[in-house]
């Protein structure tokens, strides 16, 4: 095997230890140093010894804060240029000028330098570019900037091109991008339904759309244009909705779709809905059958609320005469929770003298999880500082 050699000069690598007499030798630095070390070794350049452009991309996606400030920004906008498409096919006049275009123009060039950043700082590109984020990423902000810079003006909104209009129907699945919102979900279960309320929005938004876009090009580019597709291309965006929320529901009533393209449309359309909607719900099943209600369980600190953790093996006696003591009044008055944390469900001893006993039942909460695992990577990950 070929040995990788290391880009730190010998002198400033903290992996080599430097005995009397010049003998160096490689040693092996405890797990909480090891990290950052290794971090070095991959961040340093050749010659200046300052980490690389992507690494500081990288590290700037990373700040908490820096990343909680750009997909709010991200998440703004996406809502902007959904808000703005649904609004516009009833009112076209109001978006088509230079005004708006050139905001439009500026807002998409926006998120796809953040997309571009992302993806040249990424660790792996390939899976970023197919990933959901990525895949929306291109198809609501590639399209909308060729199609502009094709026309004549890329500033003007261009609103009744059929071109651009389908464009502009593509930000509709920046619905999806909504889906990083999902941390502030407390538990899986919640968030898969939070995924599976999005994807849904996503298809009937998107769907509405698309059906009521081929019908003014049917009315456009048609020769002899019936009077039901004349009256189709002037239903508002909301009839096209309930249209299609009745055709995916399968209960087809009342469905004014009659021209060839529009049968072929909405049998994919549901066609699609067989695929994606039971997928997601059995992901959903998945999780409800393959943990308990304490496996899904998460504890999350309050301001001015001390905790302690509670874990290995604990019984229900052990459980009830610690926990009694830490409650005492002797001890304060001061709000206090007790996180009792197992690898396994509490028995029916537990449940019923601890968990669902007045004395605990509002200040102590169990959890279900394998909590030296946890601790371990936390303990690689964010070492404590000054440890």
């Amino acid at each position: 095997m070929k040995r990788l050699k290391s880009e730190i000069p010998e002198e400033d690598n903290p992996l080599i230890e430097r005995k009397p007499g010049g003998k160096k030798t490689w040693v092996l630095t405890q797990p909480k140093n090891a990290y950052k070390e290794l971090e070095k070794i991959i961040d340093y350049t050749k010659a200046s010894g300052k980490q690389t452009l992507k690494r500081r991309i990288a590290l700037a996606f990373e700040n908490p804060k820096i990343e909680f400030l750009l997909n709010t920004i991200n998440g703004l906008l996406s809502v902007i240029l959904v808000l703005e498409y649904i609004y516009q096919t009833y009112d076209i006049d109001l978006f088509d000028n230079l005004a708006w275009g050139t905001v439009s123009f500026i807002i998409h060039l926006y998120l796809l330098l953040d997309f571009l950043l992302r993806l040249y700082s990424s660790k792996y590109p390939k899976d970023f570019l197919t990933s959901t984020n990525g895949i929306v990423d291109i198809l609501s902000n590639i399209p909308f900037l060729i199609v502009r810079v094709a026309l004549s003006n890329p500033f003007h909104a261009h609103s009744y091109n059929l071109t651009m209009r389908f464009a502009n129907l593509l930000s509709i699945l920046r619905i999806l991008k909504l889906e990083s919102y999902q941390r502030f979900v407390e538990n899986e279960v919640n968030k898969q339904l939070v995924n599976i309320l999005l994807t849904i929005l996503t298809l009937i938004l998107f769907a509405a759309g698309l059906e009521q876009l081929l019908q003014y090009a049917q009315v456009e580019y048609s020769s002899d244009p019936s009077y039901n597709m004349i009256e189709l291309s002037h239903r508002d965006y909301h009839q096209f909705i309930f249209n299609i929320i009745v055709t995916v529901s399968t209960l087809g009533f009342n469905n004014p779709f009659t021209t060839a393209i529009s049968k072929i449309f909405l049998i994919l359309l549901v066609m699609t809905s067989i695929f994606i909607i039971p997928a997601k719900s059995s992901q959903l099943i998945s999780i409800l059958s393959s943990k308990s209600v304490y496996a899904r369980i998460r504890y999350k600190t309050a301001e001015q609320t001390h905790h302690i953790v509670i874990t290995g093996t604990v019984g229900d006696i052990a459980a009830y005469d610690f926990l009694h003591e830490y409650f005492h009044e002797d001890h304060g008055s001061q709000p206090r929770h007790g996180i009792i944390l197992a690898p396994t469900p509490p028995d029916s001893l537990m449940e019923a003298n601890v968990l669902r006993n007045p004395e605990f039942q509002r200040n102590v909460i169990y959890v279900q999880g394998k909590q030296l695992i946890k601790l371990s990577e936390n303990f690689y990950r964010q070492p404590p500082s000054g440890s």
